[in-house]
């Protein structure tokens, strides 16, 4: 039935709980290239790097607020021995069968995400002091639920047989939820604006190219519905009155890797539309004299070192959208019903390639009512960042990722989030220990952030490795990317003429000795032979 199947859904967004939240314990680093650019385009103005390419970096993330986990601690060992058997995570022996999973009964809305965002093949590079570029590929794909309210979220997890639901009148309940898939190229500028003594700005924008590969969502607002059986004993909701709009670009969620890689090269996809990032950044640099180096009686700065007391970064992110109008596949309603039966059975056998179709049965739309065109959003955000310089390679970053979507917007959202992290940041080595408040500021974890070189890797929830720990299954990300720094001639001038100073000293110290030392004196009887 189909509600096994969000079942499931949901159940795995429990357990695995992935809350990568766009790399927030990497990307506020020095050394981040073109991962910055992702949260504020501004970032790579004046950089410690001169040129960074990503080979690859990918960032999944499963989260629900409706469902827990109630079970042992965690092991990593768990979950790698599923994934060559996925399905024995779920058997009734299985870390996550149903009698270790709880509802969240707190009378609040619910929300569900599933998704990732890999990272393709990108590169920054820096100009001059004042200037900087980067192109950057990358493919989004995620299924999620918004403002769902509590009793639909128990439709959807217990069943309309349930008993605990049977014969309750619900009155006003509402649920939304989208499904997007879609490439990106991304063209970034960003210059130092200001440079004056101690006060640093700098501005970037980023225009994004967007190729949409599907977009479907169900929003249904003001609902009024009970659930009862007929005399047979079978399962069913009344509708008494409700509003949705409802829509899908085509049957098919499935995207390949050939789909991908032809929205990147020749630009081929079901969708398409524009998006643009737009961030500034403020460098308060109380001693900036101290960066500073004479070269052929010319003053420079030295812009391979940090020089910031503390950094605030503000950024407005993903403003756009993808259009699909295919008069052959895409299907868009809007509709109002009254005394609307959805029977159980209408959703047996659901899978993703009927969804749409079972959906357009059971809200038994009309082909009147039928429009050829989806216009669906990108995850439009606002970022803050504040960095502290405690000492030379020790800073706190506190960071905020707040979504602007309205809960009833056909588009992808971006779950609010807010994360400090302490960094002990180097040119090779950087550790983060991330804090965050995930599920848009509901959830609590905690997190580890290591680069080591080109290699990144990371968590965002060490908690569910606790043991008595009601928490969620443990995540991963994992990047690589090579970088050749820039700056460095200061510290370079210093060893020169540190090194001429200590010649000379050694050498008036060899005139000194010989200037200063007494004249042989010979015997006269020695003289007279």
């Amino acid at each position: 039935m189909y509600r096994r199947l969000l079942f499931t859904l949901i159940l795995l967004l429990a357990a695995f709980h992935i809350q990568a939240q766009h790399l927030l314990g990497f990307a506020g680093s020095n050394y981040a290239g073109t991962n910055s650019v992702f949260l504020n385009p501004s970032s790579i103005a004046d950089s410690r790097q001169g040129f960074y390419m990503n080979l690859f970096a990918a960032n999944a993330t499963f989260a629900n607020t409706y469902y827990y986990y109630d079970g042992p601690s965690i092991q990593m060992g768990d979950i790698l021995s599923g994934i060559g058997d996925p399905e024995s995570l779920l058997r009734s022996d299985g870390l996550f069968d149903r009698s270790r999973i709880e509802e969240r009964l707190d009378g609040k809305p619910k929300m569900a995400y599933l998704g990732y965002d890999l990272r393709l093949p990108s590169f920054m590079l820096k100009l001059s002091p004042r200037h900087s570029i980067a192109l950057t590929t990358r493919f989004r794909r995620n299924v999620q639920a918004n403002n769902v309210s509590e009793d639909i979220a128990r439709v959807i997890g217990l069943g309309t047989s349930s008993s605990a639901l049977q014969n309750t009148p619900f009155i006003g309940s509402e649920a939304y939820f989208n499904a997007n898939a879609f490439t990106e190229i991304g063209l970034t500028y960003a210059l130092v604006l200001h440079s004056q003594e101690e006060h640093f700005i700098k501005g970037g924008f980023t225009v994004k190219k967007l190729a949409g590969h599907y977009s479907a969502h169900l929003l249904a607002s003001n609902i009024d519905y009970q659930l009862a059986q007929n005399q047979e004993g079978e399962s069913y909701m009344q509708v008494q009155q409700g509003n949705a709009s409802f829509g899908f670009s085509r049957n098919d969620y499935q995207v390949t890797r050939n789909e991908i890689l032809d929205a990147i090269i020749k630009r081929n996809s079901p969708g398409s539309g524009w998006g643009m990032d737009i961030g500034f950044t403020y460098e308060y640099r109380p001693r900036y004299a101290d960066y500073q180096y004479t070269i052929d009686e010319k003053e420079r700065t030295d812009h391979g070192e940090n020089k910031y007391r503390y950094r605030i970064g503000v950024a407005l992110l993903d403003m756009g959208s993808i259009t699909y109008k295919d008069p052959q596949q895409v299907r868009s309603y809007d509709i109002t019903r009254e005394n609307l039966y959805l029977d159980s059975y209408l959703f047996e056998g659901v899978d993703s390639e009927n969804l749409g179709p079972t959906l357009e049965e059971a809200l038994q739309v009309q082909s009147s009512e039928r429009k050829t065109e989806i216009i669906s959003g990108l995850p439009t955000a606002l970022y803050l960042n504040f960095d502290y310089r405690i000492t030379r390679n020790l800073f706190v970053n506190t960071a905020v990722l707040h979504n602007l979507r309205g809960k009833d917007a056909v588009a992808m959202h971006q779950p609010s989030a807010l994360a400090v992290a302490p960094r002990l940041e180097g040119k090779r080595l950087e550790l983060a220990m991330p804090v965050y408040l995930t599920n848009n500021y509901k959830d609590l974890n905690f997190g580890a952030m290591l680069r080591l070189g080109a290699l990144v890797v990371g968590s965002n929830n060490l908690a569910s490795m606790l043991p008595s720990n009601k928490a969620v299954g443990p995540d991963l990300y994992m990047g690589f990317g090579i970088s050749i720094g820039t700056g460095g001639q200061r510290a370079k001038i210093e060893e020169k003429a540190r090194k001429k100073a200590n010649k000379e000293q050694r050498k008036a110290e060899r005139n000194k000795a010989t200037t200063t030392t007494p004249a042989t004196t010979v015997p006269d009887s020695l003289q007279k032979q």
